[in-house]
């Protein structure tokens, strides 16, 4: 049997930023900032990977919806 525990949580993604970092946020979401703008959906692809070297999964367990706006959720597979 293998059982797989899935967290949640929301972010507010800043794209275009001159640094890349993830900060919790008081109210439990997070911030996430990016290098890459926002176009064509590259910028949602950098936070997967931003999210999932911070959470220590890979890329394929981070699973994000609301792809086209800044506040987002995702399902993070641990």
């Amino acid at each position: 049997v293998i059982v797989c525990e899935i967290m949640r949580i929301q972010i507010h993604v800043v794209p275009g930023s001159s640094r890349e970092k993830i900060e919790q946020q008081t109210d439990g979401t997070y911030k996430v900032w990016v290098h890459t703008q926002a176009q064509k959906g590259k910028a949602t692809e950098r936070v997967r990977e931003v999210i999932a070297t911070y959470f220590k999964v890979r890329t394929d367990r981070v699973l994000i919806s609301m792809t086209t706006h800044r506040r987002k959720f995702v399902d993070i597979t641990l």
